[in-house]
């Protein structure tokens, strides 16, 4: 896909040039199962907010499987201008208070939109900052300016020579890390990974950095099992049926199972108990995709006659987005595999209702708000 290349040290130059701020702007919001566009909506004040809240200028988003559930099931928080995106990188417009050596005007960031702070669990934040954040007012994402604060704002080194937008990633890849580190060593352990879209895919390649022997990526689609390769999966199997995956992983396995699987579908009820049978005697489950109900059915005398471990996951600490932005830039992880669509935010609403209805046609769509 065409992939715009900012040039870091252009932009730091371009920094001595102020563009006046617009009084206007256009967001998306959710309704009835899609994403309405909204011109003419107010660009976000900082007058009366406190110190450390920052307005962000977007350049680039993801779509986030959350955001998929979330556009047709709404939260009262989803509501708000910019939906439930969370997942954007842009240019730091202006901040409440002194600007740091990191964080100053021009700076381009990973910024976690207030959204998603008044969403999150406040994991390592002092509490003068966490009690500051849950007065913010609530933006999302799919806005061209959002608010944020500065103990959620990660920034991009000017060095680094990985294209700005694919820093979106860096908050799934946070995410993903925060789990990780949950479930433990890797280290010659072997690997189920169910579900290869976006995450599943960053989850499969995180597998192989921590050193995981075998690593089998299961999904219901060829071409996103042809990605997993691109990742470092050492095995796809295509789901065809559950006896059929439970099959080929004892075979890949000799009769053993996985010591870890990871259960990176979420949105529906039988992916959760189908992993107990890939998994090996006293082995773990980690639960990463988002349930799109609060009571699942669920084979607990399997989960106890196995000893398995179940281990859900979600909101990591800000240094795991801190980390993931590091590991982008420094190339210790490609993430451009996972990009197969690059649209302007005119086109996002009809983006949506592709990825709702016909997920087999795209991985994972780059927003470019310049486009």
């Amino acid at each position: 896909i065409a992939v715009p290349h900012f040039c870091l040290s252009l932009r730091a130059l371009l920094r001595l040039f102020v563009m006046p701020l617009p009084s206007t702007q256009t967001i998306g919001i959710f309704t009835e199962g899609k994403i309405l566009l909204q011109a003419a909506a107010a660009v976000p004040s900082l007058e009366g907010l406190p110190c450390g809240t920052v307005l962000i200028k977007a350049r680039s988003a993801s779509f986030c499987g959350s955001d998929i559930l979330y556009v047709s099931k709404p939260r009262e928080l989803d509501l708000c201008p910019g939906g439930s995106v969370h997942e954007v990188s842009g240019d730091i417009v202006d901040i409440v208070g002194e600007e740091t050596k990191h964080l100053k005007k021009g700076a381009h960031v990973l910024a976690l939109p207030t959204n998603y702070i008044h969403s999150g669990i406040f994991r390592e934040v002092n509490e003068h900052d966490t009690s500051v954040c849950k007065t913010l007012p609530v933006t999302g994402g799919l806005c061209q300016y959002f608010l944020s604060h500065t103990s959620h704002v990660f920034p991009i080194g000017e060095d680094s020579q990985v294209p700005l937008p694919y820093f979106v990633a860096a908050q799934p890849l946070g995410t993903l890390l925060w789990a990780f580190e949950k479930v433990g060593p890797l280290l010659h352990k072997t690997v189920v990974v169910v579900g290869q879209g976006p995450n599943g895919l960053l989850a499969t390649h995180i597998a192989s950095n921590f050193g995981a022997t075998r690593i089998i990526a299961v999904d219901i689609e060829s071409s996103r099992l042809e990605l997993s390769k691109k990742m470092h999966a050492t095995h796809i199997v295509k789901r065809d049926s559950h006896e059929q995956v439970v099959q080929a992983v004892m075979d890949i396995t000799h009769g053993r199972g996985a010591d870890v699987v990871f259960e990176m579908v979420g949105h529906q009820e039988e992916t959760l108990s189908e992993c107990m049978d890939f998994a090996c005697e006293n082995g773990k489950i980690l639960a990463f995709g988002v349930p799109a109900t609060a009571v699942y059915p669920f084979q607990f005398g399997k989960l106890f006659r196995k000893n398995l471990t179940l281990i859900p996951s979600v909101f990591p600490r800000l240094k795991d987005f801190a980390l993931a932005v590091d590991m982008i830039a420094q190339g210790r992880l490609d993430v451009a595999p996972l990009f197969s669509h690059t649209i302007s935010l005119a086109e996002a609403p009809t983006m949506m209702d592709i990825c709702r209805t016909q997920k087999d046609a795209v991985c994972k769509i780059l927003l470019d708000f310049e486009k």
